[in-house]
Order: structure tokens, then sequence, then C-alpha cells
């Protein structure tokens, strides 16, 4: 089976500890993915323990869990809730485990949105304060939301499922009435 998977990488000015941040979203095909040594499991409570798991190493821990403030796990689960994020030095992934129409404004407002939150983790590394995220355009989120939506059967995915099916009892049948004669 086919998959396919969007990403968007960001660079920063300095480095920030490594960490995994892997979604637990329903709507979004499993990954397989398993932590590699020294990453373990970091646990959250709230919101961010029901829909992602944290990995990082023992010994960045904390500087995680200062990454991670309640404001930046809000923006993680507003923009980023059904997929994968990635920190490895000073490069930050976001990947979609699925196509995204990036032929579409919706695509290219999530990747700003991305990169504030980005910005805003990276200020954090550097202990400064960073600028607020403010999550209020309601008219950007439902276009975002439309992004990451399910895609629809229709007709073609009918056809795409029938085709094969009528091929394979024509074929059955065929075959029957040759051996029976």
């Amino acid at each position: 089976m086919p998959h396919v998977a969007n990403y968007a990488a960001f660079d920063l000015q300095s480095p920030l500890p490594a960490m995994t941040l892997v979604t637990k979203s329903p709507g979004v095909a499993a990954s397989g993915w398993e932590p590699t040594p020294p990453q373990e499991r970091v646990e959250f409570d709230g919101d961010l323990a029901s829909r992602f798991e944290v990995f990082t190493a023992r010994a960045t821990e904390e500087p995680v869990r200062h990454l991670l403030s309640p404001e930046v796990q809000t923006a993680l689960m507003a923009l980023a809730e059904r997929s994968d994020i990635e920190i490895v030095g000073d490069r930050v992934f976001v990947l979609s485990r699925r196509h995204l129409p990036m032929a579409e404004p919706a695509y290219w407002e999530w990747v700003a949105d991305l990169a504030a939150l980005v910005s805003v983790l990276e200020a954090r590394g550097r202990a400064e304060q960073p600028a607020g995220l403010a999550d209020t355009d309601s008219a950007r989120r439902t276009r975002r939301e439309a992004l990451f939506a399910a895609p629809k059967g229709g007709r073609a995915a009918a056809m795409g499922c029938l085709v094969p099916l009528l091929v394979g009892l024509a074929a059955a049948a065929l075959i029957t009435k040759i051996t029976t004669g």
C-alpha cells in the first residue's frame, strides 16, 4: 500500500534539545516509529499526553519540559495535532503522514503558523520571553482543519474498489465454466 507524507523543515539559529513528538491522532495512520537510544518516553500530564508521545534523552528531559510550556502545548495541539515533530540540533521537522495540497493557500498559512511556533520554541530555548501565540483567526483555523480532513471517498474510490472485484468475479465464473464444461 503506498504511503504519502509531507514535511516542513525549519532551521534554527541555535540548537535545541533533541526530541520527538509522535501524534496519537486517531485520523492518522500508525507510523511504527520507535525511539532510538538514548531517547526514552517522557510522561506529560493533561491534553498533551493524550495527543502526543514525547521522546527525549533522560539528560535533556528538564529542558524539553521547559520548552513544552502550557502555551506551547496548546499551540502544538492546535497546529500540529495530526503531525509528528522532530527536533535535531538546529533543525525542526514537522511531518504529516498524508498528502497535503501544497498549492492551497491554507497549506502555506499552516507553514507560517508552524514557523511562528518554532520561533517561540527557539526563544524559550534561549531563555528569552517569547512573543505570544494567538490562534484567534477562526477562518484560518477552519481552513487548516479542512486541509487535514479525511479525503472524501466519492465515485472514484468506489470505482477503484468495484472494478477489481467485478473482474475477479468474471474471471472466477469463466474458469468455472471452462473446467465444468
